[in-house]
């Protein structure tokens, strides 16, 4: 039960990341290498906090299914890892969209 109060916290604290990332248009939350060479901040920001906000809520999700034994631990991480990767290829896609560099 512990391992799924840990991924709901991870996932609430994405969640909050997104949302400031995404709305609030905190771009402080971003490392600068990140940011330099993006001349559209709205786009990337709504983009770069959508993709944290979506992740966070999968996180939560997967913690509710967690606690209401739908979902078994192992059957919660192989999901888990499977997103985390499509985020991250996401996250990459975007990266490379707005500011022309991944890393």
């Amino acid at each position: 039960m512990f391992e799924f109060i840990i991924i709901g916290a991870v996932g609430i604290l994405f969640s909050v990341f997104g949302y400031l990332i995404m709305v609030k248009k905190k771009t402080s939350l971003i490392h600068d290498y990140h940011l330099r060479g993006v001349k559209d901040i709205k786009n990337y920001c709504s983009f770069m906090g959508g993709c944290l906000f979506l992740l966070g809520v999968v996180f939560i999700g997967f913690s509710i299914l967690g606690f209401t034994e739908i979902l078994t631990f192992a059957q919660m991480q192989l999901s888990i890892f499977i997103l985390c990767i499509l985020d991250v290829v996401a996250l990459l896609v975007i990266q490379e969209k707005f500011a022309g560099h991944i890393f």
